[in-house]
């Protein structure tokens, strides 16, 4: 902005009116020169590993450039710093807008220290073209960040949910529950997760049940991240034509998520990564 305004008028009518010294408007020129010249420089000396990086922000377009740095050395064996791999990005106009922070409620976070502690589980709809909402629900390990369970469903009642809970259990437990499992679920007060059935099911396996306060979903937050990644990084990118045609999409997305998405929160591993090294480095634990 300053280098078009000197264009047009002397450096001294600017200052008086931006209310700075004349040197401070040279030294903003003189920046911003040095910034793009730098960039030219970045653009020239990697102009080799464009294609790859366009690569990943198409195939990963949510990714910061963290995870995009991680990706690059999982997928090409190329090792690079933060900084360089930031300022590639900048260069290739490939970064990401920064997210405006909000001012978050004040409540104590609970925090997973062992996988089977503590599950979240919610619903949420995705639109499929002449047909309706379809209703996914989900079970979230807060350890591990692994989906354990899921429904998707053209339904919304408590059936489904039972459906995405039965699977968490099954998938958690091949043998059973063991004995002494003090295994949490959070939820909101959704009208499914409130139900006489749901909270019977929750005392036959002996589950203990929380939920969060109203208006305040975060906390319930690895869940509500969960969703909030699965329609950044797959519904709003996709025009379902059909249930079948979303269920597959969809399905497939939460596998790649387990097996493919990497988390900053867990040392950048994928969720199964993770637990396969917790099993080697911990001692037994309850996983049925």
């Amino acid at each position: 902005m300053i280098s078009a305004l000197i264009v047009s008028y002397p450096a001294k009518r600017i200052s008086e009116a931006l209310g700075i010294s004349r040197s401070h408007i040279y030294y903003l020129l003189s920046k911003g020169e040095k910034q793009i010249s730098k960039l030219d420089r970045v653009r020239e000396k990697y102009a080799y590993l464009k294609f790859y990086f366009d690569s990943l922000s198409k195939e990963f377009p949510k990714y910061g450039y963290r995870r995009i740095r991680v990706m690059f050395r999982r997928r090409h064996n190329i090792y690079l710093s933060k900084k360089t791999t930031q300022l590639i990005m900048r260069a290739f106009n490939l970064t990401l807008p920064v997210k405006k922070k909000r001012t978050k409620p004040n409540y104590q976070k609970i925090e997973a220290t062992g996988p089977n502690e503590l599950w979240q589980s919610d619903m949420t709809k995705i639109w499929v073209e002449n047909t309706g909402w379809l209703h996914l629900f989900c079970i979230i390990d807060c350890f591990s960040r692994e989906i354990v369970g899921c429904s998707l469903s053209l339904f919304a009642g408590t059936k489904e949910l039972l459906q995405a809970l039965d699977m968490a259990v099954s998938f958690r437990f091949p043998k059973g529950i063991p004995e002494g499992i003090n295994l949490t679920i959070g939820s909101d007060n959704g009208c499914q997760f409130t139900s006489r059935a749901f909270i019977q099911a929750l005392k036959d396996f002996k589950f203990k049940f929380m939920r969060t306060n109203y208006n305040c979903p975060e906390q319930n937050c690895y869940i509500e991240s969960f969703f909030s990644s699965l329609k950044e990084e797959e519904v709003w990118l996709n025009e379902y034509a059909s249930v079948a045609e979303a269920e597959k999409s969809i399905l497939k997305w939460i596998y790649d998520y387990n097996h493919e998405r990497i988390h900053s929160s867990l040392d950048y591993l994928t969720p199964v990564e993770f637990m396969a090294e917790y099993k080697t480095q911990a001692v037994p634990i309850m996983l049925g």
